[in-house]
């Protein structure tokens, strides 16, 4: 790991997805996975005492969803910049994540690719929303008003 890197907390309570996306993301030169939890309880402990730039967070885990969890983590650092990392491309979940202060959502059926891209735009201040989820939150939005 160079000093150059993003450093990136991953949180999924199944251990063959952290698995698997630490060996994705350790593949790029310019991201490290510095940490790993399997709950949002850990995930908030994880993040007060690591600080890392990125946290892809799961949405359903155990003991404290990735909802409240983006909630303690952004009360604890506002700048905390947080991915999704999820199944579900349902609007509702989306809504609330982004609501929470999640910078982006990404699901796990997402390429390579786009979820290295998704990190380095967040790295960056940018949001990513794949267009099926954006597309969802639009159609609900105007369905509300």
């Amino acid at each position: 790991m160079t000093q150059a890197s993003i450093k990136i907390l991953l949180v999924d309570d199944h251990p063959i997805i952290r698995e698997g996306v630490t060996f994705m993301i350790q593949s790029q030169p310019d991201l490290a996975v510095i940490g790993e939890a399997e709950d949002g309880e850990a995930a908030v402990e994880a993040y007060g005492r690591l600080r890392p730039d990125i946290t892809l967070m799961d949405l359903q885990m155990p003991k404290l969803d990735g909802v409240e969890a983006i909630r303690k983590i952004r009360a604890m650092d506002p700048e905390a910049q947080i991915l999704v990392l999820t199944t579900y491309a349902g609007d509702a979940k989306a809504l609330s994540a982004l609501k929470a202060g999640a910078v982006g959502y990404l699901l796990k059926s997402a390429i390579r690719n786009e979820m290295v891209e998704a990190i380095r735009a967040a790295h960056r201040g940018e949001r990513h929303l794949p267009a099926s989820v954006a597309k969802d939150i639009a159609l609900t939005r105007s369905e509300t008003c």
